[in-house]
């Protein structure tokens, strides 16, 4: 009945908001608008921004007199070479005026910094002559050794080093067809060296996410600010708190209806682009030959939709705090400024999309977009980006969630951020769901953060590293959680399960323990079978290399980073922290399912590699480990399963040359052997029994 009655809620809200002909303008009108005119202001930028392929002269940098007299002699020969002069009874012919065919005429300047020359666009090809030998070829003083230094993507640039290229060849040519015997050198030698441009030039892929963002964010801002802010102003505000209905949910009806209209009008815009892109045929000059398919469309709707759901839960956290109209406009004009900025970061030449901008928000939104426009993407990144959109979306809903109908605001007392961050007077047995998403908001940025910079240790040993690991696991998972547990009055034994188990309860778990690996491994090649297969061959090589090396560490130092660090904190943060947060919401069975997928989605971006084959196997893991747990009321049975199954695992790779050579050893990458399954299935099946039993004696005490 509540699920029934929030629905209902929820097609109210998006009712009343769509009925508002300023959403309507927003959602229709603007992009019937906004984008023809784009298109022809694009149009426009196109026209004069491409440059001729065959200007009017040849603009060439040089950094000193010098060069400047030696560089024009060499042209002036290979000119000479390239198209001779036309003689008619020995002279020359005197044309009536320039032909087609004649050369562009040469512009020298001089300046000592030759990239700026280029990047400002005052030359065309920037030439830096090399030292050599000076013998004498041809009367040219000494072989001309250079280097050609280009704008990128520019084909006046490139027109301009085809002309110098040209005719030092025709030198190199003709002297080779003249060449003695012992004369081994030609008289000239060029390299290209291509810089990035400064004079305003950009790709037009570049401002294409931000303006479907910028579109999308318009359709947000006045259904967010109208469901909050404007229902507390008409004075409507009291009674919907009055309605039967968890405060949670009347606030997920109006992030429903916000995140609606938001997606319509991503959509909308998206569809606007994509028809004047085909009218105007501005497509294959935008992306490319292939111009903007279907498939590059779903993908950039999915990103807008991703960024929708993260912007409207920011919004109405913003707007749940205003008590008019006017106030919360006033409050979203900084944060539309504070939305720009990042934006205008994807436009920037030579940026490129790293860890650290993956888990930025709304950087990472317009980066990916950008790559995924320009063909370029990276799947761990994109992977990261959209697992941490998502992460930002739900706190940010919980941080509403304490916000949106508080009795300090709605009742118009002066209530500030800060109270948000008090501390609270009473304690309580576990943390709310609201505050686990907005501590895992933050952990996720950092673990993400910190993991990656441990990679980057190439000149550390594999032992300091391992330790390095070991210390930002118990920090992210171990320190950090205590503290927000610490912050929040929570009571440790509770928030943790730190209950003492049952006999039973333990020998289950190292039952379990020592036997899940198995199926852990049927799992894993289930993974590979459904196509969740992201990493390649060399990746493969680099973990079996990895594992290698384990042999030449102490196997305590082995288990203690590996195995019993991150069984301890991980479930002292997953099925301590996040699990008992999600009991208080959720049924026992989705809390463990939620903290199971989160459990698993860790494991994929663990690491700098992308690694989806280990989500299946570490959310099995995951849903034992949270039934092992619940059963139990404590999580000490979890932290010796996980600590068993990781060090077993450990210990056969350690001693994996001694086991082949007792004949224990297993082709990489095949199938268990049925024996070894029906064993393991057994000893899974003991191990739950012995689970179960433990807690019927609990309870019956």
């Amino acid at each position: 009945m509540g699920v029934l009655r929030i629905g209902r809620l929820c097609l109210k809200e998006l009712r009343e908001i769509l009925r508002d002909r300023r959403t309507t303008i927003t959602l229709v009108l603007m992009p019937l608008l906004a984008y023809p005119i784009l298109a022809m202001a694009f149009q426009e930028l196109l026209i004069t921004s491409v440059q001729p392929t065959n200007p009017a002269q040849v603009v060439i940098g040089v950094d000193s007199d010098e060069v400047q007299i030696e560089l024009l002699k060499f042209l002036a020969i290979g000119q000479n070479l390239v198209q001779p002069p036309r003689v008619t009874d020995g002279a020359e012919e005197q044309a009536e005026g320039p032909s087609e065919n004649d050369p562009p005429p040469v512009l020298v300047r001089i300046n000592p910094d030759l990239e700026e020359m280029i990047s400002q666009g005052l030359a065309d090809v920037a030439v830096r002559l090399f030292d050599s030998r000076a013998p004498d070829i041809q009367g040219l003083g000494r072989p001309l050794r250079c280097e050609l230094i280009l704008r990128q993507g520019s084909d006046v640039s490139e027109f301009a080093a085809d002309f110098i290229e040209k005719r030092l060849e025709a030198i190199n040519d003709d002297w080779v067809t003249q060449l003695l015997a012992g004369r081994m050198e030609v008289p000239t030698r060029s390299r290209r060296t291509e810089i990035a441009s400064s004079d305003g030039s950009f790709a037009l892929t570049a401002f294409i996410p931000l303006i479907l963002i910028l579109m999308t964010i318009t359709g947000a801002v006045y259904p967010a600010i109208d469901l909050t802010a404007g229902e507390r102003e008409r004075g409507t505000l009291e009674t919907l708190m009055a309605a039967p209905v968890p405060r949670l949910g009347l606030l997920w009806a109006k992030y429903v209806a916000v995140v609606t209209v938001a997606m319509l009008t991503a959509g909308a815009n998206l569809a606007a682009m994509c028809i004047t892109l085909m009218v105007t045929g501005m497509g294959p000059l935008v992306f490319g030959e292939s111009g903007l398919t279907l498939a590059l469309v779903d993908q950039v709707f999915i990103l807008l939709m991703l960024f929708a759901a993260f912007y409207s839960a920011i919004l109405l956290a913003v707007t749940s705090f205003a008590r008019s109209f006017k106030e919360a406009q006033a409050y979203l004009i900084p944060l539309m400024l504070m939305t720009l900025v990042p934006g205008m970061f994807s436009t920037m030449p030579g940026l490129e999309f790293n860890g650290t901008m993956a888990v930025t928000p709304l950087l990472n939104i317009v980066l990916l977009a950008r790559d995924l426009l320009e063909g370029g993407v990276n799947p761990m990144l994109a992977m990261v980006t959209c697992l941490s959109t998502l992460i930002y979306a739900v706190a940010a809903v919980a941080f509403a969630s304490r916000i949106f109908g508080t009795d300090a605001i709605l009742y118009g007392s002066q209530a500030t951020w800060s109270d948000l961050l008090r501390r609270p007077r009473h304690s309580s047995d576990s943390a709310t769901v609201s505050g686990a998403m907005l501590y895992l908001a933050v952990t996720f940025p950092i673990y993400f953060l910190l993991a990656n910079g441990l990679q980057r240790l190439g000149g550390a040993s594999l032992t300091v590293r391992l330790a390095l690991a070991a210390v930002v696991t118990a920090f992210v998972f171990g320190a950090l959680p205590l503290g927000a547990a610490t912050l929040q009055r929570l009571r440790l034994k509770t928030t943790f399960q730190l209950r003492r188990p049952g006999l039973l309860a333990v020998l289950g778990a190292i039952v379990l323990g020592l036997s899940l690996w198995p199926l852990a491994h049927e799992i894993f090649l289930l993974n590979r079978f459904l196509g969740l297969q992201t990493l390649g061959e060399g990746q493969i090589e680099a973990a079996r290399e990895l594992l290698a090396s384990l042999g030449n560490i102490s196997p305590v130092v082995v288990l203690l980073t590996l195995a019993v660090v991150p069984a301890v904190f991980e479930e002292w943060f997953f099925r301590g922290y996040i699990l008992t947060a999600l009991r208080g919401s959720l049924p026992a069975f989705s809390s463990v399912l939620v903290s199971a997928v989160l459990f698993g989605l860790f494991h994929v971006v663990a690491s700098s590699i992308l690694a989806t084959e280990r989500f299946l196997p570490s959310t099995f893991l995951g849903l034992l480990l949270g039934m092992v747990c619940l059963r139990t009321g404590s999580v000490l049975p979890g932290m010796l399963l996980h600590g068993c199954h990781n060090g077993l695992l450990l210990m056969i790779a350690h001693y994996r040359d001694e086991l082949i050579a007792r004949g224990w050893g297993i082709e990489e990458q095949s199938h268990m052997p049925v024996a070894l399954l029906g064993g393991a299935g057994a000893a899974v099946l003991v191990g739950l029994t012995l689970v179960f039993l433990s807690k019927a004696r609990r309870s019956d005490k």
